[in-house]
C-alpha cells in the first residue's frame, strides 16, 4: 500500500497540528548529497491578489529551484523543525502541488509551466515558500525570525514582495468573496506594515517586483528574480515561464463601486509606503 493518495489529501499540511513531523519521517527525498547543496531560503511577501502566486510558479519552475505552496515554513521554524525535514516537505509540497496523478494547482490557476521544473529539480540550490498569508501571521511581531532562521539553518534567506496596484488588490479581495471592503483595505494594510518592517530590517535581502511590470516586460522582471538568487536564467526556462503571463493586467477596480472614504484612506496608504507610490486609481 502506497501512502501517496494519503498524502495528496494532505496539501495544507500547515493546518494540521504536528502532522509535519510525521510525514517529515516517511519521506526520503531530496537526499543527503542534494542538502548540502543548498545555498539559500526564498520567501515571498507582500498581499494576496498581489501577484505571488505567479511569481512563486515562476520560481518553483526554475532548474534549481524548489518553491512550496501550502507549506508555511515560518510556522514550522517556529514549530522547530529542522532543515531535512523542512526540504522533504517543501519538496513534497511542490510536488503535489504540480501532480498529474491529482489535481494540479499551477493548472488550476494557469501557472503549469510547461516543460520546466515544477515540483522537481535539477540541482537544489533554493527551496523556499510562497504560502504569503500564513507566512505574514507567523511573522507578525517577531520580525527576528528571519534572523533567527538563518542562524539556525546556516542559509541566508531572501524575499521577494510582490505588489501590484492596491485598487485592483482590494477589488480582487471584494470580488473574491469572504470580505467586506473595510474588511479587504485592513488586510492589505497589515500585509504593507510587515512588508515595512522587513524593508527596515533587512533592506539588502527583500526584491521589490510590480506584477504590472512583470507582465509588461517579463523577460527582463525573470532574469531580476534568477540574478536576486544567484541562479542562471536558461532560455528554454525564460520562453516557457512567459507562456504563462498574461498579455495585459487585469484592471479589477473597474469592476466594482468605491466609496469616497475607502479611496481616501487608500490614497493615504499608496503615499505613507515607498513601494507603493507609484500607484493611483487611474495607473
Amino acid at each position: 500500500m502506497t501512502i501517496t493518495p494519503v498524502l495528496r489529501k494532505l496539501r495544507d499540511i500547515d493546518k494540521i497540528r504536528h502532522v509535519n513531523t510525521v510525514l517529515a519521517r516517511l519521506l526520503k527525498n531530496p537526499p543527503e548529497e542534494d542538502l548540502r547543496q543548498l545555498r539559500m531560503i526564498a520567501l515571498l511577501i507582500g498581499g494576496q491578489y498581489s501577484g505571488g502566486e505567479l511569481v512563486g510558479a515562476i520560481l518553483d519552475a526554475h532548474p534549481d529551484m524548489v518553491m512550496a505552496g501550502e507549506f508555511n515554513l515560518i510556522r514550522q521554524f517556529q514549530n522547530r523543525m529542522n532543515l531535512r525535514q523542512v526540504a522533504r516537505l517543501i519538496l513534497f509540497n511542490s510536488r503535489m502541488s504540480a501532480s498529474k496523478a491529482g489535481k494540479s494547482k499551477y493548472a488550476e490557476y494557469g501557472y503549469e509551466v510547461p516543460g520546466m521544473y515544477q515540483g522537481k529539480y535539477e540541482n537544489l540550490y533554493v527551496m523556499g515558500d510562497k504560502k504569503i498569508q500564513s507566512f505574514d501571521s507567523g511573522l507578525r511581531g517577531n520580525i527576528g525570525l528571519i534572523s533567527q532562521m538563518e542562524e539556525e539553518y546556516g542559509l541566508l534567506v531572501k524575499m521577494v514582495h510582490s505588489v501590484r496596484n492596491p485598487y485592483d488588490v482590494l477589488a480582487a479581495t471584494l470580488i473574491g468573496g469572504g470580505y467586506t471592503l473595510e474588511q479587504a483595505f485592513a488586510k492589505f494594510e497589515a500585509a504593507c506594515e510587515l512588508a515595512a518592517h522587513l524593508y527596515m530590517k533587512y533592506p539588502a535581502q527583500i526584491l521589490l517586483i510590480r506584477y504590472e511590470e512583470l507582465i509588461d516586460r517579463p523577460e527582463a522582471v525573470i532574469n531580476k528574480m534568477t540574478d536576486f538568487y544567484d541562479l542562471d536564467c536558461r532560455r528554454d526556462y525564460l520562453k516557457q515561464c512567459k507562456t504563462i503571463i498574461a498579455d495585459k493586467p487585469d484592471i479589477t477596480r473597474n469592476k466594482i463601486d468605491w466609496p469616497e472614504k475607502i479611496k481616501d484612506q487608500l490614497d493615504d496608504l499608496i503615499d505613507r509606503y515607498e513601494f507603493l507610490n507609484d500607484y493611483s486609481f487611474d495607473g
